[in-house]
């Protein structure tokens, strides 16, 4: 019989003469089957029609130029003409008063499109939720599309007037949208705005509260839908009112499938950037009606209430939902904070109705962490949702130019800075002027002092990192200048500005470290200097690293320990036993909403360091017997990366390890005989175990990007994660908590040792810096160096929780008090 290699040879279509296709038949049809998807979407929406007369609209129509607006109550409106998915997007914009009440819909949006859904996809981390998107969405191919991640750089044209006018491409499609499902006049910001005109622009921002209040309704554009998730978003919309009740919907085993749709129509439902834009906070909550959209779906505001009780596990369902629910939450773990604003936007709407606003310091708090391309919009977007009265600024907190001032202070005569008589939109204004007047508003509230705590941004030099990755160089110049701001002025939006809440509003009810000393606050002249009132408390002797978490691994874990150790067995300042001390700085005083019990924190404590321990010890027990093990050595050893740390360490660096461990958990033990240490031959009990799961929950907020830390003088506490050794703390009058200060030499020279070694890194990495790179940080350098202040000056680091002085214990008629100069 003839092989079957031999009935291989092509016929003329191409297929084998056994009816099997040929390789280059496979391809063709594979090849035919993935494009064909796409083609026939690309010929529906007429794009194949469309795009080249788009790309030839600017050659053949001059571009769109904006005519003055005639008043100040005058506002431009875009009329979106009905048309064929074939035909190029046609637009008119006309003039009309706000005062004559137009009908209009007022479009939120994100300037930048959201990523495509198989980036949205490819981010799911391993698992049961990752199995199943994969057995819901198929093969990959079946959801690729071009990818949009975040990219706003790409622009399309369309016609407005006749003339030529580019638009980024999530507006784009919401206008291919609109122009089907609901033409008509429409006020689009970066439109109706012309944004190139400062003037322009910073009249109409300021209108902006006033447009989305008096349009009829308020459309949220959340981008095109991916075809095949619109049915799990339709269910979802359809079941949105089950989800909502007590117990939540019925388990749905023989519908498994459509289950899981809805589950992933939840996730990507929440995770639409538009819900981390700065602006969407006034455009939802001032809209007399919102309506949500997404592609050609219009979703009701209870959807997505629905979506977020869904994935937070408020519903009934079968023990495979609750596995999904798990995996689904563990995915938006990192939008939590953006996801647990939605309720409170949607929910809160019917307050701002009724006149509701918010204080300044409330909107800061509140736009923590959100999006926007302009650093001065997080004040701008606020000022529609802000109580009037809290943004005027008190104009006594300037000092007056006298001679001795400018002597010591100012480099000439003429910089004198003046301040605004109240916060206002200004694009104009630079960023660093904008925020000069934040930190002055701040200052004329009632607790002046938050401004410590709102400014707080350790480490902020760092942000040359950022800069010397821009390409163009004003940018660099715009974030220079953010970099000269001085440590007392907030910068919104700052990577250090995110990182943590502030113990002020965390806790700010329950602190008073220096509340009854009265507070007088005054700014320089030129803007660069704070002077206050304060008193030192402590110089920083010893700093353990607890920079994110409790420790978690065996190094951090001996270091934690042998800190332990050098904390006074008595710590006077409260009174307390020194591990109960600590176990209360971990916690930053707040055990919930209530000050800790002592005996539940140090219990806590204690059950956590003995389970560490445990655990530790076992594991390099294990190690220690795999190396001693020939066989198991030499079998780690040929799996050869992987294991590569492994198979470094010797037997005695592990030993060495565990005698270190186990001698700091023994010295811990001495100095605390007392304690209810656990029984090492008996498991964690019940209780304590739940003690133990409640402090480091508890120890989540606190320890989030902060040290702990113990002073020469013997106060114990938290603070920044950059804090060092010899920073000094100290109580500010009128502050709720302490404040770590370091000097400003030694801050200068830190900046002047972080840029040479940025230069070196660099130089090591690319052989020659680009000539902008290199200016850059060379004059960055030179400021620094030759940016030399009093040796009296201190730089802000960040706000501190101490052990002890929370409640204004060390604050007395006797408390020394000095006027420090703030930089």
């Amino acid at each position: 019989m003839p092989s079957s290699q031999n009935n291989l040879t092509p016929n003329k279509k191409g297929d084998a003469k056994d009816g099997r296709k040929s390789p280059m038949a496979t391809f063709a049809t594979t090849l035919a089957n993935q494009i064909q998807p796409a083609v026939k979407s690309t010929w529906e929406e007429g794009v194949l029609f469309r795009r080249p007369k788009e790309w030839l609209t600017p050659l053949v129509n001059n571009e769109y130029h904006y005519k003055p607006l005639p008043t100040s109550s005058c506002i431009r409106l875009l009329r979106i003409e009905p048309g064929s998915p074939g035909e190029r997007i046609r637009c008119s914009l006309h003039t009309v008063d706000l005062n004559a009440r137009p009908k209009y819909i007022a479009l939120s949006y994100s300037w930048r499109r959201d990523k495509s859904l198989s980036s949205w996809v490819s981010d799911i981390p391993k698992g049961m939720f990752k199995n199943m998107t994969k057995a819901v969405l198929g093969n990959s191919k079946r959801i690729s599309q071009p990818n949009t991640d975040e990219g706003a750089e790409t622009t399309q044209t369309i016609l407005c007037d006749g003339k030529s006018m580019t638009v980024y491409p999530n507006l784009y499609n919401a206008l291919l949208q609109f122009r089907q499902s609901a033409p008509g006049d429409y006020w689009i910001d970066a439109v109706c705005i012309h944004q190139a005109d400062l003037v322009e622009r910073t009249s109409q921002v300021q209108m902006m509260g006033r447009i989305y209040s008096s349009a009829e309704t308020v459309t949220i554009w959340l981008g095109t839908c991916p075809q095949i998730l619109s049915t799990g978003i339709a269910q979802l919309e359809e079941s949105k009112d089950n989800l909502l009740r007590p117990g939540g919907r019925e388990q749905k085993s023989d519908k498994q499938s459509l289950d899981n749709e809805v589950y992933l129509a939840a996730g990507y439902l929440l995770l639409r950037r538009y819900f981390r834009r700065l602006w969407v906070l006034q455009e939802a909550c001032l809209g007399k009606v919102i309506t949500f959209q997404l592609g050609e779906q219009r979703i009701s505001p209870n959807t997505f209430l629905a979506a977020i009780n869904l994935v937070s596990g408020g519903h009934s369902g079968s023990e495979n939902d609750q596995i999904l629910i798990r995996g689904l939450a563990n995915f938006l773990r990192p939008w939590s904070g953006h996801i647990s604003l939605i309720p409170a936007m949607l929910e809160g709407r019917e307050n701002f109705h009724q006149g509701f606003k918010w204080s300044l310091e409330q909107w800061l708090k509140i736009s923590r962490g959100r999006k926007t391309t302009d650093p001065r919009d997080f004040v701008n977007a606020g000022l529609a949702l802000i109580k009037p009265e809290t943004l005027y600024i008190d104009q006594s907190i300037l000092l007056d130019v006298s001679p001795a001032t400018r002597q010591s202070r100012l480099q000439g005569p003429d910089t004198k800075r003046k301040l605004w008589p109240r916060l206002h939109a200004d694009y104009v204004a630079e960023a660093p002027e904008v925020f000069l007047n934040l930190a002055a508003c701040l200052l004329s509230q009632p607790n002046e002092t938050n401004l410590l705590s709102i400014a707080s941004r350790p480490n902020d030099y760092k942000a040359v990192n950022y800069a010397i990755n821009y390409s163009v160089i004003q940018d660099r110049e715009k974030i220079r200048a953010l970099l000269h701001v001085p440590s007392w002025v907030p910068i919104p939006g700052s990577l250090a500005s995110q990182t943590a809440d502030t113990f002020a509003t965390q806790g700010g009810a329950h602190f008073a470290a220096c509340t009854n000393l009265k507070s007088n606050p005054k700014i320089s002249p030129d803007g660069k200097t704070l002077f206050m009132d304060a008193s030192r408390l402590g110089t920083i002797e010893h700093v353990c690293t607890t920079k994110y978490l409790l420790p978690d691994d065996v190094n951090e874990m001996t270091d934690f320990l042998e800190f332990i150790t050098k904390i006074p067995r008595k710590y006077s300042p409260s009174g307390q036993w020194g591990l109960s001390a600590f176990a209360h700085v971990l916690v930053g005083g707040v055990w919930g909403a209530e000050h800790p019990p002592p005996r539940e924190t140090v219990t806590g404590l204690v059950t956590f360091l003995d389970d560490d321990v445990r655990k530790y010890t076992r594991k390099l027990d294990k190690d220690i017997k795999e190396l001693q093990d020939t066989n198991i050595r030499n079998r780690l050893v040929n799996q050869g990366v992987r294991l590569m740390t492994k198979t470094n360490e010797s037997i005695g660096s592990l030993q060495q390890k565990k005698e270190r461990l186990q001698k700091a958990y023994a010295d811990v033990k001495d100095a605390y005989p007392n304690q209810h240490w656990p029984d090492p031959k008996k498991k964690i009990g019940p209780e304590a175990a739940e003690l133990k799961e409640r402090f480091e929950l508890s120890t989540t907020s606190a320890l989030s990007w902060r040290n702990t830390f113990l002073t020469r003088e013997g106060y114990l506490g938290l603070g920044p994660w950059s804090l060092a050794k010899g920073d000094v703390v100290m109580l500010v009058n009128g502050g709720y908590v302490p404040y770590a200060f370091t000097p400003v030499r030694e801050d200068r020279r830190k900046r002047a040792e972080y840029i040479e070694e940025r230069m070196q890194v660099r130089i090591k990495a690319v052989k020659v810096l680009p000539v902008e790179e290199r200016e850059f940080l060379e004059s960055e350098l030179a400021y620094v160096r030759s940016d030399v202040r009093s040796g009296d000056d201190w730089v802000l680091v960040g706000e501190t929780y101490v052990q002890g002085v929370m409640m204004g214990e060390a604050v007395n008629d006797t408390t020394a008090l000095e006027r420090i100069a703030i930089v």
